[in-house]
């Protein structure tokens, strides 16, 4: 039996905006539009990566911690820093690996046709070029299309899979008509600062257009996903609520947790309560050999 996780913070007090306030775009993903909510996590100090050359690419990224590889995946025009609340946590427990997606951070971006399917492969390629047979993964926003992807296609890889804020399209049946607006104004924006000469937002612009009119994942696909899901929400987050529970009631072996009061920042807004909900899931799904798995019937 699924089980849905609700969690209720008496103490907690946030902003009565439907959603988080984004920041102006910037080609530079530091604290940019996905990441810009609260301050836990801004002085955390990133060590030097490391490139691997993937299908045309270089694709960066940074290893921390020890155990079992946990994989983290940015939402959409973010980089490494966008886990700056949770690698330090996370990376106490877990082999934490984090990637600037194609295109974003510093990885490169080529000029053939970019799509999620694309992103979905360089992160297997990068898993095999690190002899890692199956990880752990949480995907927020985008970084969820793309660990979907990974469950559908490499279901080899995935150990459990955590996703929040995710949509599988990016119309008005998936999106909150305010997100759709913010999104086109991005655009819009994009198109001035490249008229203007700013020719580094044209992989924003590519990264922004991805969003809402070059992707799709047929939820029929869902169904073939084994691993343990998790699926996170806000209560007032981008994506409608009703399409989160049509993708948590396709995917056979998930559960879903709607946290109250929250947006699409959510990681940002309640780190710990977040952070530990994350340890809780992974180490639930992949219990040490010589232990019993989570119970269906058990606890939330």
């Amino acid at each position: 039996m699924k089980k849905i996780l609700t969690f209720v913070f008496c103490c907690l007090v946030l902003s009565a905006s439907s959603f988080a306030q984004r920041a102006p775009i910037s080609p530079k993903p530091i604290s940019n539009a996905n990441n810009n909510s609260g301050n836990a996590g801004k002085n955390f100090e990133h060590t030097e990566g490391q490139y691997q050359s993937i299908n045309g690419v270089n694709i960066y990224f940074e290893m921390y911690g020890e155990g079992e590889p946990l994989l983290l995946i940015h939402d959409n025009n973010g980089s490494v820093e966008s886990f700056n609340s949770q690698i330090n946590f996370l990376s106490k427990k877990f082999k934490v690996i984090v990637v600037d997606s194609r295109g974003q951070g510093k990885s490169t971006l080529n000029k053939d046709s970019l799509s999620y399917e694309q992103m979905s492969d360089d992160y297997y390629l990068l898993l095999e070029k690190l002899e890692l047979d199956s990880v752990n993964i949480f995907g927020w926003g985008d970084g969820g299309k793309i660990g979907l992807l990974l469950a559908i296609n490499y279901p080899q890889k995935v150990k459990s899979l955590a996703i929040l804020g995710t949509s599988l399209s990016g119309d008005t049946t998936a999106l909150q008509s305010t997100a759709i607006a913010q999104i086109n104004d991005d655009i819009k924006a994009a198109k001035d600062s490249i008229k203007a000469g700013n020719l580094e937002y044209k992989n924003v612009l590519r990264l922004l257009n991805l969003q809402i009119n070059q992707y799709e994942i047929d939820p029929e696909l869902l169904v073939n996903i084994t691993a343990p899901v998790l699926i996170v929400s806000g209560d007032k987050d981008n994506v409608k609520l009703a399409h989160t529970v049509a993708i948590y009631e396709a995917i056979p072996n998930a559960q879903l947790s709607v946290m109250p009061g929250t947006t699409h920042q959510l990681p940002k807004e309640v780190t710990m309560q977040f952070n530990n909900m994350l340890l809780r899931f992974y180490t639930k799904s992949n219990p040490k050999p010589g232990t019993n798995k989570m119970n269906p019937e058990g606890d939330n």
